[in-house]
């Protein structure tokens, strides 16, 4: 146990926007930052006191405490570029008033208003980028410009800078031209062992032959569209099952129905259990145009799903643990999708090597150790 005076050490965690994750009301729902933020969360208040302060919704209360964890919730305004702001701002302004010795940021907004709070409160700032904003396909021109000055003010300001993987603080490095002073490589856990069956959701969304699938939010980054090109021309037996929403949702709904694939992809919204989705796959498909360290990716690798992905810096062995292709190429992605469907030697070998990989290198509580051990070194420091 880390110990800062007689109550022990005191986290702040800014930018998760929904915690618990499924309690929010918000069409544009959370994605892998506030998964990733709910599971540190469970083991890291078994070394210190953790405060959350996140969005509040209809029929939430303002203010929770329990075993360790006070989640705070603020307002916020609706609409897809003033929910973020306006959120980071009204938590800023509540963090004021809290007992904190250290803040962990979420993200570049956070952790500029993180900073601010940190030089205000004499506190230092550890921040989590979770991948790098300015070069994501939904921004352009002017608005990339602004994230890439904001990025870099953000993260050469920070006390420590928390990479989730080293494809991640390479892709960083790349994309922004420097590293922080302090930055830190902190793997995710994942969640394994459980006894999910797959066939109740593959009869629930009438899944046939070999099930692909991909989760996470809908937006442009994601490259949801250069997937449902890239089966469009995949012959064989199968179904693609596309978890998750967001405001691109319609656009790539009516794209199905213009390449002719209806019959073959689902789209099936938000699912709370991804195990039962991974359970009911084959293949895992993650093409991205960026990622920082994606949960659902580390979840199908430790379900040993055989996955496809992006050549954009993720912790896989390119033939060995995944397939991987260059962002934005459908023809390319077709291609490895079609390999997989037709070998399923080459998917349990991928299959087998993910799990081993992901089971052997993510933990929760050897993440929680790790990040309790930068603040101890922040705060004596």
């Amino acid at each position: 146990m880390l110990s800062v005076g007689e109550k022990g050490i005191q986290v702040l965690i800014l930018g998760s926007k929904e915690f618990p994750v499924g309690t929010g009301d918000d069409p544009l729902r959370y994605g892998g930052m506030e998964a990733y933020v709910q599971q540190l969360v469970e083991h890291l208040r078994r070394h210190a006191g953790v405060t959350v302060v996140t969005r509040r919704f209809r029929g939430t209360p303002e203010e929770e405490h329990r075993d360790n964890l006070r989640v705070c919730r603020v307002p916020w305004i609706r609409g897809r570029y003033l929910r973020n702001p306006s959120f980071n701002f009204f938590a800023f302004l509540r963090s004021l008033t809290l007992e904190f010795d250290v803040v962990l940021t979420m993200g570049v907004v956070a952790t500029l208003f993180g900073i601010l709070l940190g030089r205000l409160r004499g506190m230092p700032v550890v921040a989590c980028p979770s991948g790098v904003a300015w070069t994501q396909p939904q921004y352009g021109g002017a608005i990339s410009r602004l994230l890439r000055m904001m990025e870099s003010v953000a993260y050469r300001h920070s006390d420590a800078v928390v990479f989730l993987s080293e494809e991640e603080m390479r892709s960083f490095h790349r994309k922004l031209g420097f590293l922080p002073e302090r930055c830190r490589v902190i793997k995710p856990g994942v969640e394994a062992g459980r006894a999910e069956d797959g066939t109740e959701f593959r009869a629930r969304f009438g899944l046939r032959g070999t099930v692909l699938c991909f989760a996470g939010r809908l937006v442009k980054v994601k490259g949801v569209d250069v997937l449902l090109r890239a089966v469009s021309e995949v012959d064989g037996d199968f179904t693609l099952v596309i978890a998750g929403d967001g405001p691109e949702r319609q656009r790539l709904e009516k794209l199905a129905e213009r390449l002719g694939v209806v019959e073959r992809v689902r789209f099936v919204g938000w699912q709370e259990n991804l195990a039962s989705l991974l359970e009911a796959s084959e293949i895992f498909v993650l093409p991205s145009y960026s990622e920082g360290m994606p949960m659902a990716l580390v979840e199908a690798m430790a379900h040993g799903c055989a996955c496809v992905v992006t050549d954009i810096g993720l912790p896989v062995e390119k033939d060995r643990e995944a397939l991987v292709v260059p962002p934005g190429d459908a023809k390319a992605l077709g291609e490895a999708i079609r390999a997989l469907i037709r070998d399923k030697r080459m998917r349990r070998t991928l299959g087998e090597n993910a799990r081993s990989r992901a089971l052997r290198e993510y933990s929760w509580s050897r993440a929680a150790e790790e990040y309790a051990c930068l603040f101890r070194e922040l705060v004596k420091s």
